[in-house]
C-alpha cells in the first residue's frame, strides 16, 4: 500500500467539482405556493417543458417560489433545449432572499461565471449568506473557497469544518469534499478510515465525483490495497454519471487491464481495444487541458498498431 498523501494529490482537483443548482430544502417546499408544488408535481405526466412554461407564467406573476424553481430547473441543460443560464440567475436573484437555494444558485452564478460575469468577492458573500440562512450545501461550497482562499483569505480549519457539517448531515456533496480533505489532511487531521465511509456513502447516493475519487483510491493503492477491477467499476461509474475528468484514467486502467501479458495484438480483445480508443478520443476532445489532450493523443497513438 502506497501513502494516502498520493492520493490526495491525484484527487485534490475534485473537490467541488461538478458543481450544479441547489434543490429546495424541506423548509422550502413547505413555503412554496399551492400552485408551483402542483407545477412540479405533475412533471412527470406533464413533461419538463410544460412545467417549465408554467413555472414561467408564475415567477414572471410574482411567484417567488417558482422563481426559485425555475432558476434551478434553467441552469441545467435538458434533451430540448440548452441551459439558460442568465434566466437562470435572473430568476435566482429574484427568489433569493425567500429561498437559501436561490441564493446559492445565484452564487454559483459569481463562482462560474455562468450568466454573470465571475466574481469570486461576490460569490463567497452569496454563499456565506445562503449558509447562514440554513443552506447546508452553501456552508460546504463556501468551506471549499476558505479552503482554497478564492474571494478572500483562505482558513483551511474552518472550510473542512464547514463541509464537515454538510457530511455529518448526509449530503452528497459535502460528504464527497470533506473525504477529499480527509485523504488530503488538508484543514483536518487524515483520516482514511472516515474519508471511506463517506465516499461509500456518496457513492450509495450517485454522486459522481465520489465514484471517481474511490476509482482512483483503488486504482492507485492509496491506503488500500491496490484492486484494479475495483477501480474499473468505480471509474465506470463516475464516467456515467457524468464525471468526464475520469474518462482518461479509465481508458489507461482498460488499456492496462486488456493488454497486461500479451505479446502483440494476436493476444487482446480487439473490441475492447477500439472501445479504449474510442475513451481516448471521448477524453482528448472534451478537454480543455492541454495535458490531458496530450495524454489522451498518446493513449490513441499507442492503440494503432493493435487496429491498423
Amino acid at each position: 500500500m502506497r501513502s494516502v498523501m498520493i492520493a490526495a494529490s491525484a484527487i485534490a482537483a475534485m473537490v467541488g467539482a461538478l458543481a450544479a443548482p441547489a434543490l429546495a430544502q424541506t423548509d422550502e417546499i413547505e413555503r412554496m405556493s399551492r400552485a408551483t408544488r402542483q407545477a412540479l408535481a405533475q412533471t412527470k405526466t406533464a413533461g419538463i417543458s410544460a412545467t417549465e412554461r408554467r413555472l414561467r407564467e408564475l415567477a414572471d406573476g410574482g411567484d417567488l417560489s417558482a422563481a426559485a424553481a425555475l432558476g434551478q430547473f434553467l441552469f441545467v441543460d435538458m434533451a430540448d433545449r440548452p441551459a439558460e443560464a442568465k434566466a437562470a440567475c435572473d430568476y435566482s436573484e429574484a427568489a433569493a432572499d425567500a429561498f437559501p437555494s436561490a441564493r446559492h444558485n445565484l452564487a454559483t452564478c459569481f463562482y462560474e461565471g455562468r450568466g454573470r460575469e465571475r466574481d469570486l468577492e461576490r460569490a463567497r458573500a452569496e454563499y456565506e449568506r445562503a449558509a447562514d440562512a440554513g443552506a447546508l450545501r452553501s456552508a460546504c461550497a463556501l468551506g471549499n473557497m476558505l479552503v482554497r482562499g478564492e474571494g478572500g483569505p483562505a482558513d483551511p480549519e474552518a472550510g473542512a469544518a464547514a463541509c464537515r457539517r454538510g457530511a455529518e448531515a448526509g449530503l452528497a456533496d459535502a460528504e464527497t469534499d470533506y473525504a477529499i480533505y480527509l485523504l488530503e489532511g488538508r484543514g483536518v487531521a487524515r483520516d482514511q478510515e472516515t474519508a471511506l465511509a463517506y465516499l461509500n456513502s456518496a457513492y450509495d447516493k450517485g454522486h459522481p465525483n465520489a465514484a471517481g475519487v474511490l476509482g482512483l483510491v483503488y486504482l492507485n493503492g492509496d491506503g488500500v490495497e491496490t484492486d484494479l477491477e475495483r477501480a474499473k467499476t468505480y471509474l465506470t461509474a463516475a464516467v456515467e454519471r457524468g464525471a468526464t475528468r475520469m474518462i482518461l484514467p479509465l481508458a489507461g486502467l482498460r488499456l492496462r487491464l486488456a493488454t497486461e501479458g500479451a505479446s502483440g495484438p494476436e493476444d487482446v480483445d480487439l473490441d475492447e481495444i477500439a472501445e479504449v480508443r474510442d475513451l481516448f478520443i471521448a477524453a482528448r476532445d472534451g478537454s480543455q487541458n492541454p495535458a490531458v489532450r496530450q495524454r489522451a493523443e498518446q493513449g490513441i497513438e499507442m492503440l494503432a498498431p493493435f487496429l491498423d
